[in-house]
C-alpha cells in the first residue's frame, strides 16, 4: 500500500511523528512481535474486499 512497509529502528517512508526520518534508532531491539488476528479471514470475502480496497485508496491518498 503506497509504498511503505513494516520498519523496524529507522523509518524509511512517510514519517509517523514530527520527527526527521534520517536519524535510525541507535538502542537494542530485543523483540519485536506481531500478531495477525482472524478478523480478515473471518469476513465475507465481499466485506473483506471491500475494507481491503479501502484502505488502499486511503494510503494513495494519504502519500500525495
Amino acid at each position: 500500500m503506497s509504498g511503505e512497509t513494516l520498519d523496524v529502528g529507522i523509518d524509511t517512508g512517510a514519517p509517523v511523528g514530527p520527527y526527521p526520518h534520517e536519524f535510525p534508532f541507535t538502542g537494542k531491539i530485543e523483540k519485536i512481535e506481531v500478531e495477525v488476528g482472524p478478523v480478515l479471514e473471518a469476513m465475507p470475502a465481499e466485506q473483506r474486499d471491500k475494507l481491503v480496497g479501502e484502505g488502499m485508496a486511503h494510503a494513495a491518498l494519504a502519500s500525495q
